[in-house]
């Protein structure tokens, strides 16, 4: 097993229990939005997401019109959501797997170590969504799962569109993606 598959399984194996908890701890939430983040790709991802129901409850705490400018921006925010490092315990083993990978010497090697992180990621939630994890047909394509690089990232919406259809997108596209990015 090479390390792109030993990082994709600890990152999948991480992100399916703290989901299946955040799933049956808020069984009756539609969530539209999951995402694991990064701060600058090296650091370990963290879970955040968003539901209909939890926004609705941020809108109302902060007195905000569900068609507030401040409202889309909260939707989409993963720093700002109530679920923002939802189940974060789960992921000491992919912080341990982080700490013993190779500091990267020079520009050529961060970035590779940065890719090989990233990717592993993405194709941690795709073996999450091929498992039927983020639900099937009308389900699936009501939910934007997302791997992330803060601050934005050019990557991100390349990637977004990879894990995801076209519907299951379109509002993210729209509301919150950095750049419109090439469909890839």
């Amino acid at each position: 097993m090479d390390d792109l598959d030993r990082l994709t399984n600890v990152i999948a194996d991480a992100a399916r229990r703290a989901l299946r908890e955040l799933f049956t701890s808020y069984p009756d939430h539609r969530f539209h939005y999951i995402t694991l983040s990064t701060a600058g790709g090296m650091v370990r991802p963290v879970l955040s997401a968003c539901s209909a129901e939890s926004l609705a409850q941020q809108l109302a705490d902060q007195g905000l019109a569900p068609d507030a400018e401040d409202a889309v921006a909260l939707k989409w925010s993963y720093a700002d959501s109530p679920f923002y490092a939802f189940g974060d315990t789960h992921f000491e083993g992919v912080a341990a797997a982080f700490a013993v990978r190779p500091e990267p010497g020079n520009d050529d090697a961060y970035e590779a170590e940065i890719t090989l992180r990233r990717t592993a990621t993405e194709h941690a939630l795709a073996l999450l969504d091929a498992e039927g994890l983020f639900g099937l047909a009308d389900d699936r394509a009501q939910l934007a799962v997302l791997a992330e690089i803060q601050p934005p990232d050019d990557t991100n919406v390349p990637i977004a569109q990879r894990l995801n259809s076209t519907e299951a997108l379109a509002a993210w596209l729209e509301e919150a993606a950095e750049t419109p990015g090439p469909l890839v």
